[in-house]
């Protein structure tokens, strides 16, 4: 799914564990696999920072809207 070359992430890392996320949410093909890859807890703590396509936030933010209750605002 990673196609960076790199696909082995520290999840103790702030970094590792956002850059994961965006990638999976980007690439995952299958419910089976986001249920594999992502906890509930840490996509809403990562949702206002992760780097995703204006579509693919809007799909997911229609569908949880619970993850924009702790939206930044700028």
């Amino acid at each position: 799914m990673d196609w960076s070359g790199d696909s082995t992430y520290d999840l103790d890392d702030d970094g590792d564990r956002q850059l994961m996320y965006q990638t999976v949410l980007s690439q995952a093909t299958e419910v089976a696999y986001l249920n594999r890859c992502l906890d509930a807890n840490t996509l809403r703590k990562l949702w206002p920072v992760l780097w995703l396509p204006a579509r693919l936030r809007a799909l997911w933010s229609a569908r949880f809207p619970e993850l924009n209750a702790g939206r930044w605002v700028a």
